[in-house]
């Protein structure tokens, strides 16, 4: 696998760098220190299976590249890894384009899982997202699962449709 790392921060890139390529001896792992070089990097040579982005870089808006590198190499899947543990960032980059978020507070665990879960064509939202804010409960007024993304055998998936009624 050969992975195309983009942090500006030199310490958190080395870092990744090293734990990315505990994933298998045929892990590949280039890493650039902002938006430019991966640019110019993948300019050279797209032949990448995957890129994690940092939304903060210190040249460039992390979206804008997200958006820019999804549209430029369709087939390469782009991971967004971020200090940012905000709800509304990791819907923004699901929305523009992302195969996964990762939040740099995740265990070597969590990363390996996402990364894995992405290569095999799914996508990667870390549990604590799927309708919570980190560090909060439930939003109020129930449920965080809407009724259509329920299975059809579950009840509750159809108490509230036309017609049925819960016993």
């Amino acid at each position: 696998m050969k992975v195309l790392l983009v942090d500006d921060h030199p310490l958190i890139l080395s870092a990744l760098q090293a734990v990315i390529q505990t994933i298998g001896s045929d892990t590949t792992v280039i890493g650039v220190d902002s938006a430019a070089a991966a640019r110019a990097t993948l300019q050279q040579d797209s032949d990448f299976d995957l890129v994690l982005l940092d939304l903060a870089l210190g040249d460039a808006d992390g979206f804008d590249v997200l958006v820019e590198f999804r549209n430029a190499y369709p087939a390469v899947p782009v991971v967004v890894v971020s200090a940012s543990e905000r709800a509304s960032d990791v819907i923004r980059a699901i929305d523009s384009g992302a195969m996964g978020f990762v939040p740099k507070s995740s265990s070597h665990a969590a990363l390996h899982e996402a990364l894995g879960m992405v290569m095999s064509g799914s996508m990667y939202v870390p549990p604590s997202m799927l309708g919570l804010e980190f560090g909060r409960g439930p939003r109020s007024g129930g449920d965080t699962v809407p009724g259509v993304m329920r299975p059809a055998s579950d009840p509750a998936s159809t108490e509230h449709s036309a017609g049925h009624t819960s016993a």
